[in-house]
């Protein structure tokens, strides 16, 4: 979204920050939760925190 759409919209700041998350949560998922590809033993509450964002 551009910054002069986020001016333009009264959600902008919530749809600027939710298209952040939706960008970024793949490579999270991909490099942090599943590395080597394989999904960790234990929970997720276990896994997320075990990392150090």
């Amino acid at each position: 979204m551009s910054p002069s759409r986020v001016r333009r919209c009264p959600h902008g700041p919530a749809l600027l920050a939710a298209d952040r998350i939706a960008q970024s949560m793949p490579q999270a998922v991909d490099r942090r939760l599943t590395p080597g590809g394989e999904i960790p033993s234990g929970s997720i509450e276990d896994i997320i925190r075990q990392q150090q964002f």
